[in-house]
């Protein structure tokens, strides 16, 4: 921050980074701000300020959804007299574990944009002529990798699972979604303040507003995957799903 008695500027940003506190899976949550603004005096009649914010975060998680919620849901109902191991070792399906370790990722990542210029004009004393654009873009992207867990038979056998409230395919499944959002504010209005006979103050106001708002929203989903390692929407086997709002 800094300046003199014509011009003012502040910058600002920061960064913060959260890993999870799982074992087999990875929960990380990252944070990234920056903010500056600027005030400047161009000439006796006439000024000029700008306010501009950015901020990217991000969180990846081993679920999504119903999953989410049902995994801490039952977490914190297990009974401590319940193994989570079956009789070989391997981590059984009630632990939850296996859910963890399949690979499913859901990956969610936000952008925020904001920025404000602003001119204030007084061509005369008292009177005063304000404009200014409010911006602000939202954008959002998701995408999700739903796989079964893999477990273990009594003769070690490995088998593929799922309960029915996760809804995970047994061949697994992905999701890809985008939304963004545009919001557009252009203002002007101007004041004129004065005063008859030193006794009686008036202030007259005249303006006009309008806002102009824009939202698209994709998703696209499908199961039955080719591969795991590198899924995708036409990677798949099975049932396609495509939906497309605007407003």
């Amino acid at each position: 921050t800094g300046g003199n008695d014509k011009t003012q500027y502040y910058v600002s940003g920061g960064l913060y980074y959260e890993d999870g506190l799982m074992r087999y899976a990875k929960i990380d949550f990252t944070k990234l701000n920056f903010n500056a603004s600027l005030s400047s005096q161009i000439t006796k009649w006439m000024k000029f300020k700008i306010n501009s914010k950015f901020l990217n975060s991000g969180y990846e998680a081993p679920f999504s959804g119903t999953f989410e919620s049902m995994f801490f849901h039952d977490m914190v109902r297990m009974r401590p007299n319940i193994s989570p191991y079956d009789l070989n070792g391997n981590f059984n399906e009630i632990s939850f574990v296996p859910y963890l370790k399949s690979g499913s990722k859901d990956d969610l990542k936000n952008y925020n944009f904001a920025i404000i210029p602003e001119l204030e004009i007084e061509p005369v004393h008292n009177w005063k002529i304000f404009f200014n654009v409010n911006y602000l873009r939202n954008e959002q992207q998701e995408s999700v990798l739903r796989l079964p867990a893999l477990v273990y038979g009594v003769d070690g056998t490995p088998v593929y699972m799922n309960r029915s409230e996760f809804g995970i395919p047994l061949l697994g499944g992905y999701t890809r979604r985008t939304n963004t959002n545009n919001y557009v504010s252009p203002n002007i209005y101007s004041s004129y303040n004065y005063s008859i006979h030193n006794a009686h103050n008036f202030a007259d106001m005249l303006g006009f507003q309008q806002e102009v708002n824009d939202y698209q929203q994709l998703n696209a989903s499908t199961q039955d995957l080719i591969s795991t390692t590198t899924p995708g929407i036409n990677l798949s086997t099975g049932d396609q799903s495509l939906i497309d709002n605007r407003d």
